[in-house]
């Protein structure tokens, strides 16, 4: 389970259940930081010196925001689109593409307008009919450290 160092709720997050679930998780947690964001500028919000600092201050951040543009990118040759529930990834691996396409915004994001995103989802089938549609949940990030706050594959 990822503990992150903060959690910065984007303006309107806190209007979702899910945003208020993980604001409750957290809330009671001294070792975690909660900024309530007036924007959505959340690099004025991670602290460092320099991009150094930033990036590894930014490894440690949670950001909890609705996904504006339901554009689903292509994925291939694993699936047909990207599943957009998560973005960011917690790890420091060297190897991962994550750090060439994450450079300035190594945060980890979570998505509180899942209805819309699964409404977008459900558009992208039916315009595929009567071929299956495949989406990749995980290809800008790992869910699976974010289900205790989000319980989105529990969900779905």
């Amino acid at each position: 389970m990822f503990i992150p160092k903060r959690v910065i709720f984007e303006k309107d997050s806190l209007d979702t259940d899910m945003g208020q679930n993980i604001y409750n998780k957290v809330k009671d947690n001294p070792k975690i930081e909660i900024i309530n964001a007036n924007s959505n500028r959340i690099k004025s919000n991670i602290p460092g010196d320099n991009l150094y600092e930033q990036y590894r201050s930014g490894k440690e951040t949670l950001v909890v925001g609705k996904r504006k543009s339901l554009k689903f990118q292509t994925c291939k040759p694993s699936a047909n689109y990207q599943l957009p529930l998560v973005s960011g990834c917690m790890g420091r691996c060297e190897y991962c593409y994550l750090n060439t396409q994450l450079g300035d915004k190594p945060y980890i994001r979570v998505f509180v307008n899942l209805d819309d995103i699964l409404k977008k989802a459900k558009e992208y089938i039916d315009e595929r009919l009567p071929s299956v549609t495949i989406f990749e949940g995980a290809a800008t990030s790992d869910p699976v450290p974010l289900e205790p706050y989000t319980i989105i594959l529990k969900k779905n």
